[in-house]
């Protein structure tokens, strides 16, 4: 096998195992201090205000849509043969995990689901938390898709981070 060749396999065995343990593929999360300014236009007092989350958000292997209703999507996927989506509801308030204003995003009904899905990380009624960071004069949506561990950055389409992936 040539060496490019084996460069693109141990890549993409890289993409795919960081996906199935995020924990490792972490962007610097909540115990990083360069998360510590959000840009979110709310006061602590009043975290109602959700203008400042609506949107497309994304990253290498994973997605989420939050409309300005409260209602959206999630996507995680696990390389190319496992995904799943599901419906969400979403509300802008104050988080416990992040201390500031941010998102409580709660999944509601599976839409897709190819290979093995997400290996448990989606399901019904789960919630994630988000918060609004900034990642090197980027601006990122931190959501806890694992509870106690750092959280996974999200970034707008014109707007990416290095930590978003590829």
């Amino acid at each position: 096998m040539s060496r490019l060749r084996t460069a693109g396999a141990v890549a993409f065995c890289a993409a795919a195992f960081s996906l199935a343990a995020p924990a490792i593929a972490h962007a610097g999360g909540t115990h990083d201090p360069a998360y510590s300014q959000p840009p979110a236009a709310s006061s602590a007092g009043d975290c109602s205000d959700r203008a400042p989350f609506v949107g497309q958000w994304s990253g290498h292997g994973r997605g989420v849509l939050l409309n300005a209703d409260g209602t959206g999507t999630i996507t995680v996927r696990s390389g190319a043969a496992n995904s799943e989506t599901w419906t969400q509801t979403w509300s802008a308030q104050q988080t416990p995990l992040f201390a500031k204003c941010g998102v409580a995003i709660q999944t509601d009904r599976q839409t897709q689901k190819l290979g093995n899905g997400s290996y448990g990380v989606l399901a019904a009624g789960k919630t994630f938390q988000g918060a609004l960071g900034q990642r090197g004069g980027h601006t990122v949506l931190l959501v806890s898709l694992h509870p106690g561990q750092d959280s996974i950055a999200f970034c707008r389409p014109n707007d990416y981070a290095p930590e978003c992936g590829a």
